[in-house]
């Protein structure tokens, strides 16, 4: 929750009028819109390399998918203390102080933070964590219009003041304008901004132009604040100044990288945090406070932009900030109206010319207080030489974790992480996510950033990397828990992603599945403090702090039926990579009062029934096909579990190109309309291996050998070529 207490705390940058010989925009560009903001290079216009090798997709499929957890037993052996001392990621209360391990989303380590809630504000615990929550009539520092007065809540209640001139209503509360002379102001404002370049290599040297939308724009005259508004989605604006003629220093027009609703709440703002240039710590500025925070603003006078000639931000007055801007209003207004407005929702983004982070770019989920105003959480980005704020890719996968802190649960893993290098499951399916909704609100496939002195890219679509780092898949026999590479962790999210359904997998993230722990798929947050010689974070330890990860949003997103189990093989392709079995999704019993989960042995397949409510009725269960008598529990049953083996002959040998045959379990009686999980194979025949007929290949170590040939395949024999990227959105 925010308030507002003064605008005075503001970085200020004077502008003059620019006419159209000064535009630098004068060629062609693409339109700076949310989608497409970053799309001065067309991604089938780069050229980039893809991984040739052989893989092992065609392994077989095994004749069921178990949920056993094969993977590697993890050092539980902690070199160090947990950093955080017990103190949970949801945050608990201590009193009314609210105790957080922070985890930056980057590479900086946990650490845990305490702050007091505070007067007005009562520190209170829920299922999905902690956080203060106001406890009073009103906010403090809110303020309303009340019958043509002021009214302020001071100390949780409304203390009223006349106003001579007439109360307005504004996006930062009540104001009661000066009494001055005033005329009708209209314009519109754009920004500067640079997108990668044709070659994909770097930032390219051309300059485009773009409206500056959902800006507050604010009118001052004698020092005083006049007027308020926001600029619209063409950057137009109009309010109330003091005539031209009558203008003198301290009147003047300002532009805000800030977003406000009522007088008591900010949305979200872009911030400076003052202080010296260079790298900075994320972990002092969240104990300590920012030294001297304003907030990025752009001031100019009437009389030297008159109305509709155009304001205009270029380059060297920072619209960086404004471009960064550009991503978090259409983020943030994005999540608010999908999952509506709440406390904690407001976001400072931190972001000054010269300043780097520790944690390169990352997400906070801890409150943030700056230029007088109060922030839910935090975020950084860097703005030294590399410019990595022109990258919409890295911006959009920020927010992303925004939008998962603030609406979902975070699993709270955080620490070092090398591109290409598989990670803990926890860090990798908050990064996958993240990279995931990156995509699909710009509508490209690829990541791409700049980081000392290097641009590099990461296309999800063909599993490839710029630096020429191979990629690693997972494989099936290291079960759900293994390291895993974020970004196999965004490209499985995005095949099973349509134009249909992206919005609802957005909000599977706030689902109960993916909010109420402890979580069903049983992982525990780990923590690590340094990488092992090949860049793995290891050694590692578990906490006791139960964890959300990739496997559970799966069974989040088949327990509301949002995909089918084929759509999730397709892209985890269990037989050979992550092994998600997708045929027993774990739900809340809420969702799935009943859960039916397959597991195969020599002999038999075994479905393992868990009922979560008492029996009203009996309930019966039989195999399809049948397999023995139908078995019956008994009405009246207490909450339980029964496991059945289905034993029907399996075919004794191989037979190519026949379909697998299934098995499937009927549930009649109790429950009418309980949903179960669907058929399983029960006798998968093998696939054919292709031919190893290829040159040997030189790998390191014993991972060389021989290669699978390919031939040239004509034109009008190839399937045709989709672009699967899914739809902004809506």
């Amino acid at each position: 929750m925010l308030r507002i207490a003064t605008l005075a705390a503001l970085v200020l940058v004077t502008l003059t009028a620019c006419g159209d010989s000064a535009d630098p925009a004068s060629t062609a560009a693409p339109p700076d819109t949310f989608v497409g903001v970053d799309t001065a290079a067309p991604a089938e216009d780069v050229t980039r390399p893809v991984d040739t090798s052989p893989s092992p997709d065609s392994l077989e499929p095994p004749d069921s998918l178990g949920t056993a957890d094969t993977s590697p037993p993890l050092d539980t052996v902690s070199p160090t203390p947990d950093p955080c001392g017990g103190v949970p990621a949801a945050g608990r209360c201590d009193g009314n102080t609210l105790s957080v391990c922070v985890s930056g989303t980057g590479s900086g380590e946990p650490f845990a933070i305490s702050v007091p809630c505070g007067a007005g504000y009562a520190c209170t615990a829920t299922a999905s964590g902690a956080s203060c929550v106001p406890n009073l009539a009103c906010v403090p520092g809110a303020s309303e219009c009340h019958n043509g007065a002021v009214a302020r809540c001071v100390a949780g209640a409304w203390q009223e003041t006349p106003c001579p001139s007439g109360c307005n209503a504004t996006p930062i509360g009540a104001l009661c304008p000066p009494a001055v002379p005033t005329t009708h102001y209209a314009n519109t404002v754009e920004y500067e901004y640079r997108a990668y370049n044709a070659g994909f290599t770097d930032w390219g040297a051309d300059v485009y132009a773009a409206p500056a939308r959902r800006f507050m724009v604010l009118s001052y005259a004698n020092g005083e604040l006049l007027d308020v508004t926001t600029s619209d989605d063409d950057g137009a604006f109009d309010l109330d100044v003091v005539p031209a003629a009558l203008e003198d220093g301290d009147d003047f027009v300002a532009l805000a990288a800030i977003a406000a609703t009522s007088g008591a709440d900010v949305d979200y703002a872009i911030v400076s945090p003052g202080g010296s240039l260079g790298q900075r710590s994320v972990e002092a500025l969240a104990l300590s406070g920012a030294p001297d925070p304003k907030v990025w603003v752009w001031s100019w006078r009437t009389t030297d932009i008159p109305a509709a000639a155009g304001v205009y931000l270029p380059l060297a007055s920072g619209s960086g900030a404004a471009y960064a801007f550009n991503y978090l209003s259409a983020v943030h207004d994005f999540g608010v109206s999908l999952f509506g407005a709440r406390a904690g929702t407001s976001l400072a983004v931190w972001l000054d010319y010269g300043v780097s982070w520790d944690c390169g770019n990352c997400f906070l989920d801890f409150p943030a207080h700056a230029a007088g105003l109060d922030f839910g959480s935090q975020m950084f980005i860097r703005a030294d030489a590399d410019e990595s704020f022109w990258s919409g890719a890295v911006l959009a996968h920020e927010l992303g974790h925004w939008l998962m802190a603030t609406y979902g649960v975070a699993p709270g893993e955080g620490g070092e992480h090398v591109l290409g290098v598989p990670t803990h499951p926890g860090i990798a399916w908050s990064e996958g996510f993240a990279t995931w909704f990156s995509s699909i609100v710009r509508q490209q496939s690829f990541y791409y950033d700049k980081q000392n002195g290097l641009f590099f890219w990461v296309d999800l679509d063909t599993r490839a990397y710029s630096t020429g780092v191979p990629w690693l898949r997972p494989l099936s026999e290291y079960g759900l828990e293994q390291l895993i590479d974020e970004n196999e962790v965004a490209r499985m999210l995005l095949g099973v992603t349509t134009d249909a359904n992206v919005v609802a997998l957005i909000d599977a993230v706030a689902s109960p599945r993916m909010t109420v722990a402890p979580f069903l798929r049983g992982y525990l947050r780990r923590t690590w403090d340094a990488l092992d010689g090949d860049g793995f974070p290891l050694p590692a330890w578990s906490t006791d702090q139960s964890a959300p990860h990739l496997a559970d949003f799966l069974d989040a997103l088949q327990c509301e039926d949002l995909v089918t189990a084929s759509q999730v093989d397709a892209q985890t392709e269990p037989w050979a990579h992550y092994p998600y079995p997708s045929s027993a999704p774990l739900c809340l019993g809420g969702e799935l009062p009943i859960q039916v989960t397959w597991r195969a042995t020599a002999t038999a397949t075994l479905a393992e029934v868990r009922w979560y409510v008492p029996l009203a009725e009996e309930l019966v269960l039989a195999f399809d096909p049948p397999s023995g008598p139908p078995t019956v529990i008994p009405a009246g049953s207490a909450p339980g579990t029964a496991t059945l083996a289905f034993t029907a002959p399996r075919r004794p040998a191989t037979i190519a190109g026949a379909a697998p045959r299934l098995v499937g379990l009927d549930v009649s009686g109790a429950g009418a309309g309980w949903r179960v999980a669907g058929r399983v194979p029960y006798d998968a025949p093998a696939l054919p291996a292709p031919a190893l007929d290829g040159p040997r290949v030189n790998l390191r170590g014993a991972l060389g050998g021989p290669s699978i040939r390919l031939t040239a395949v004509p034109a009008a024999a190839r399937a045709p070529r989709t672009s699967n990227r899914p739809m902004i959105p809506r």
